[in-house]
């Protein structure tokens, strides 16, 4: 069985991990690159690459809609406990 300490520190060391595989920051500037590319007169130059910066775009926000409403609540719940 394992002590309680223990436990703590295995779940700082995944929590980085999961801070690499959500990177919600770098996901936002990735998301923010891609939508600053489409506003440009040439992007639809290349459908096949622009359909593929746009799937792209779509997957982040699927990532990024969630985990910003998370990060909100966690800053709403940190304002009420003060």
């Amino acid at each position: 069985m394992r002590s309680c300490g223990t436990e703590r520190r295995q779940l700082r060391s995944g929590s980085s991990r999961c801070e690499t595989v959500f990177d919600y920051a770098g996901k936002l500037a990735q998301a923010a690159k891609i939508e600053q590319e489409m506003t440009g007169a040439d992007f639809w130059g290349n459908q096949e690459e622009a359909q593929q910066k746009v799937s792209q775009l779509k997957t982040l926000k699927v990532v990024l809609k969630p985990l910003g409403e998370l990060i909100q609540a966690g800053s709403d719940l940190a304002g009420l406990l003060e």
